[in-house]
């Protein structure tokens, strides 16, 4: 065998060789392509990031004025270049045909157009009893389903219902005792009339002497005995500023109201178990509130602390009121409160209360 012959053998070795390996690397890169393609690959949901999961308007977009007897918000939005009537719907939680009433629209909206967007519709705010999907429960009580989405915040219409979860729903109240999702209260039936035995009365007449004063100034000291009664005044109105605030978190509390938006800012009762979704270890409207943390096993009290909830009776509504105290200022007897719904659905309000406030319950730390 010549030395070229042998040569031309470990070439032709050496170009099988990487021939082999070639394939070999193809049919493992193949295989691997369609592992991925047909397994699930765990991912902790804490670290997803997605454009839905933030704000989706620009807030310098949005103003909010009051109307004309000074009382009711009303949120303006200015269309930008890509809205449509849909994607605005989604962002402000407002059905597109209240939409379309409240601006006199057909089916478009224009760049620059001055939108009113508040949701002053009436409405309910529902505690769902037993468990069942949103299409069930929508279907048995004759509710439009597309509004209960938008306006709670439900991309799923086989979304299941949770005991406790509430739910805000665009009926009126007569509309929801029609149809069954409240409940009249039972008549109080008269109790049996007892005969009481009569009593004789014994009258006694005693002389009355009237001193008449003329000098007003003494009025205090009058044979009268005028009674003066101290009157402690609070301000429970004093607002600091207001915006509208609309993240895209669930949280199992009604959106753009009270008890919502201090879940969203009390993270070490209501964990974060993602970006947008929060654990829930109590639930109710606001008037359950105090009682239920404290059976939870969270500590609740009757002094103001920062961050912690204050709980008000009918400061709002008969659902009652919460909000996250910003700071205390034991000097002049006053403290900052940050809450949603004083002023409006979506709302949120900077204000000064009084510490000695009638109306607050207590106090839920966290």
């Amino acid at each position: 065998m010549t030395r070229n012959s042998y040569v031309s053998k470990k070439k032709v070795l050496f170009t099988t060789i990487l021939f082999i390996l070639f394939s070999v690397l193809v049919v493992k890169a193949d295989a691997f392509s369609n592992s991925e393609e047909n397994q699930k690959i765990a991912v902790n949901p804490n670290f997803i990031w997605s454009e839905d999961s933030i704000v989706g308007i620009n807030p310098d977009n949005i103003n909010i004025t009051t109307d004309d007897e000074g009382d009711t918000p009303v949120i303006h939005y200015i269309v930008q270049e890509g809205d449509t009537l849909e994607k605005i719907s989604k962002e402000f939680w407002v059905p597109e045909k209240k939409l379309k009433e409240l601006n006199k629209l057909w089916d478009s909206v224009q760049v620059g157009q001055k939108l009113i967007v508040s949701d002053n519709e009436e409405g309910i705010l529902y505690v769902v009893k037993k468990e069942w999907s949103l299409k069930l429960f929508s279907e048995f009580y004759r509710l439009n389903i597309e509004d209960l989405m938008t306006l709670n915040y439900i991309s799923d219409d086989s979304e299941m219902l949770y005991p406790g979860q509430e739910l805000f729903i665009n009926v009126t109240e007569a509309r929801a005792y029609d149809i069954g999702l409240l409940e009249k209260a039972q008549p109080v039936l008269p109790k049996d009339e007892v005969i009481k035995p009569k009593t004789t009365k014994k009258t006694t007449t005693t002389k009355k002497t009237t001193t008449t004063n003329t000098n007003t100034s003494n009025n205090n000291n009058n044979n009268w005995g005028a009674v003066t009664s101290e009157v402690t005044t609070y301000s429970s109105w004093r607002i600091l500023k207001q915006w509208y605030y609309n993240p895209k978190i669930s949280n199992g509390f009604a959106v753009g109201y009270c008890t919502w938006y201090a879940a969203i800012k009390s993270p070490n009762i209501f964990k974060y178990t993602s970006a947008t979704k929060q654990d829930r270890p109590f639930g109710g409207n606001a008037v359950n509130w105090y009682a239920n943390a404290k059976a939870a096993g969270f500590s609740v009290g009757q002094s103001p602390r920062a961050w912690a909830i204050v709980v008000y009776k009918q400061l709002r509504s008969s659902a009652w009121h919460v909000g996250i105290v910003l700071s205390v200022n034991s000097a002049n007897g006053e403290m900052t409160i940050e809450d949603m719904n004083y002023k409006g659905r979506f709302i949120v309000t900077q204000r000064i209360d009084s510490i000695n406030n009638p109306k607050i319950i207590g106090y839920i730390y966290q």
